[in-house]
């Protein structure tokens, strides 16, 4: 009978699903299959895309846990991420590109001053050959 797969009874459900359609699951596809077929037979899946992924790579490792693929999947899900690592990585180098960007900054900030400074020195010059020129 359809229904409504949540995350509170998709543990159920969907093996049931598998038993009463009598489907072997030897890899994930499999497990893709299955929920497609659900979907045609009218099954909603009301959760995050992610969180089903999941679900399916825990189920497909429990119909079919000898095969080293399905066990890799359920390991590297496990791990320990390097992005921590990896993001405190790049979380410096974008410190270290604003630092850079911001001497930059300043660097122009003070030609530019220099340049004021000049033209100020050039119309004080200016002045004084007309003062001159007045006498």
């Amino acid at each position: 009978m359809p229904g409504l797969v949540t995350i509170d009874n998709f543990h159920e459900i969907i093996p049931n699903f598998i038993k009463d359609n009598e489907i072997i699951i030897s890899d994930y596809e499999d497990m893709q299959e299955v929920v497609l077929k659900m979907i045609r037979e009218s099954f909603l899946f009301n959760f995050d895309k992610n969180l089903l992924r999941g679900f399916l790579e825990d189920l497909t490792y429990h119909y079919s846990p000898n095969d080293d693929k399905n066990k890799d999947r359920i390991v590297n899900m496990l791990e320990e991420s390097d992005d921590d690592e990896s993001s405190d990585d790049d979380d410096e180098g974008m410190q270290e590109m604003m630092m850079k960007m911001m001497m930059a900054a300043g660097g122009a900030k003070k030609s530019e001053e220099k340049v004021e400074e000049v033209e100020d020195v050039e119309d004080v010059g200016a002045v004084e050959e007309v003062s001159e020129d007045v006498n």
